[in-house]
């Protein structure tokens, strides 16, 4: 039997991390945390996700902020990180731009965010 994919989601609402863990959960095993930190000491730690899910506006650690720590720590898994914004694109263009990271904005269709997820699933099996 085939393990489902690790996906990692961090995003500081609560009620909307759940509601991802739901939306994915079927297809994958899902590790969810409202804190970038504490998702940083997980790969620092050598845990491997096959899609990261990441909000851009959280306390403590935004997600350029993690993403950039990530490029330290486990430049690995960069290329697996999905922003999650609610934000216009126009306030982080230049940071997306300089990026081949997918973007998701909030509020997002659930058959995108799943489309999206699989995409990058699908990428990193062919790099593993």
């Amino acid at each position: 039997m085939e393990l489902a994919p690790k996906v990692l989601v961090i995003d500081d609402e609560p009620m909307l991390l759940r509601a991802i863990q739901r939306m994915l959960c079927r297809d994958h095993t899902v590790t969810a945390t409202v804190d970038a930190c504490e998702a940083l000491r997980m790969l620092q730690d050598g845990d491997r996700f096959a899609a990261i899910l990441c909000d851009m506006k959280m306390p403590r650690m935004n997600g350029r902020m993690f993403f950039e720590q990530l490029l330290e720590v486990a430049p690995d898994q960069t290329s697996r990180v999905i922003f999650l914004t609610g934000d216009s694109m126009s306030d982080q263009s230049d940071f997306f731009s300089a990026l081949e990271n997918a973007v998701v904005t909030k509020p997002f269709v659930v058959t995108t965010l799943r489309d999206v997820v699989a995409m990058v699933v699908r990428s990193s099996e062919f790099a593993a």
